[in-house]
């Protein structure tokens, strides 16, 4: 027997969303006050909200860039490191 699980997909759009709240958070509570969606949902949407919210201003987006930069930096030694240990222990 099959199953097959219908995907819904919803677009949720918010014109000037930068003006649209004090900060990103007051504008995410907004939008589950309308809309309802599960929390794995609520996470990616959040991200991507922050990134809107600070894209009209070049400061915070020159710092959204160095966080994302610092992270891979992070993910990139740590790779490296673990690289080392499994050479060494195995």
């Amino acid at each position: 027997m099959f199953s097959f699980f219908k995907q819904i997909s919803k677009q949720i759009d918010i014109p000037n969303v930068h003006l649209a709240g004090s900060n990103a958070g007051a504008v995410m509570e907004m939008v589950l006050a309308e809309h309802t969606l599960p929390e794995d949902k609520q996470i990616k949407l959040f991200t991507h909200l922050r990134l809107a919210y600070a894209f009209p201003s070049f400061d915070q987006r020159l710092l959204c860039i160095q966080a994302r930069l610092q992270a891979l930096s992070i993910l990139g030694n740590q790779r490296k490191k673990l690289y080392l240990l499994k050479k060494f222990f195995f």
